[in-house]
């Protein structure tokens, strides 16, 4: 899915590029989808992809290092989403922005848990209200844990020619041809630098070691399987998830 090659004449239609997509950014989680500048647009995008790291905690990446955080449908990936968007957050100059796109709840996970789409989501969202999914993130509510640092510009429910008639089953968004979207558009803006003290320093530096060790080593050996014993795996989890 190309999610971000389907929004981008939209985006400059809405002036996002002008207002917020612009400078030196870092596209986290773009794999061949990265985000692309329009010609009147100065500025470069730097690609963080699996290739480079643990998105969670961007470990090589200094603090305030960028103008923008752009990243679209990798927030739900990863495994800690609190430690994610505050790495996310240091890297990002003070008053720049965030910009990160995430699946729709009920558009795109259908309301099912775990997800039918992508065996890998580990949490779902939705815009103001809780659902009874059990990794439910309820967009506001989670902005709020961080308003010590961020000014909330706007999220957007992005139902981009989405078929409201169509069999839930089907994934609309599969197809680029048809440009669906079924995701949520936060813009938030940082207003305050963060200051981790040594011994958080530490800490986060030790977590981003023991997570490498645990699951970012098993993943990319994972990714080094050949396609069809990757898909009997997936197919082995969804049924050991029932």
């Amino acid at each position: 899915m190309k999610e971000t090659a389907k929004n981008y004449e939209d985006r400059i239609i809405n002036g996002d590029f002008r207002k917020y997509l612009h400078g030196y950014g870092i596209d986290i989680g773009g794999g061949d989808d990265c985000l692309k500048f329009p010609p009147d647009i100065k500025g470069k995008v730097y690609l963080w992809d699996f290739a480079d790291g643990d998105a969670q905690y961007l470990h090589k990446i200094q603090d305030e290092t960028f103008d923008f955080i752009y990243s679209s449908h990798c927030l739900e990936h990863m495994r800690d989403i609190d430690t994610a968007f505050l790495n996310w957050l240091r890297v990002c100059k003070r008053g720049g922005v965030m910009y990160i796109c995430v699946p729709h709840e009920l558009y795109y996970e259908k309301g099912i848990w775990p997800s039918v789409n992508n065996l890998d989501h580990k949490y779902s969202f939705t815009l103001d209200s809780k659902s009874n999914l059990p990794k439910n993130i309820v967009i506001m509510d989670f902005l709020k844990k961080f308003r010590e640092y961020i000014e909330v510009v706007e999220v957007r429910e992005n139902l981009k020619n989405y078929n409201f008639t169509c069999d839930k089953k089907i994934d609309q968004t599969a197809d680029d041809r048809k440009m669906v979207c079924a995701q949520f558009d936060i813009i938030v803006r940082k207003k305050r630098n963060i200051k981790l003290s040594a011994k958080g320093r530490i800490k986060n530096d030790w977590h981003c070691f023991r997570d490498y060790i645990i699951f970012f080593m098993p993943m990319r050996f994972f990714c080094c399987l050949p396609k069809n014993v990757q898909a009997m795996i997936k197919s082995f989890v969804r049924k050991m998830q029932g």
